[in-house]
């Protein structure tokens, strides 16, 4: 049997950071919260020693997955895995809905 890949997206604290593709969720929450670990300097605690980053992995949505695809994104090779930082999204308080 034959699985294709799938698309996941690590959250850090709500946000969401890279997207990344395997076929199992298992291994994706693996290699999310490895890379978070791996890159902890770029997740400060806010001066406050020992708070732990809210590490969330899931399926990515259509717009991320779109971002991993898109040449013009950020990556990085982590674990063999191609790893692409999801862009900023657009700040909604400069943006309100209907303007």
């Amino acid at each position: 049997m034959n699985f294709s890949l799938s698309t996941f997206v690590v959250e850090v604290n709500g946000k969401a950071q890279i997207a990344f593709q395997t076929k199992w969720h298992g291994d994706a929450e693996q290699i999310g919260l490895d890379w978070v670990h791996y890159r902890s300097d770029r997740f400060p605690s806010d001066g406050q020693p020992g708070l732990r980053q809210i590490v969330k992995v899931r399926v990515a949505r259509p717009q991320e997955r779109a971002a991993y695809q898109d040449d013009n994104n950020r990556s990085e090779s982590y674990a063999d895995v191609k790893i692409v930082y999801l862009p900023e999204p657009p700040d909604e308080a400069a943006n309100p809905a209907g303007s």
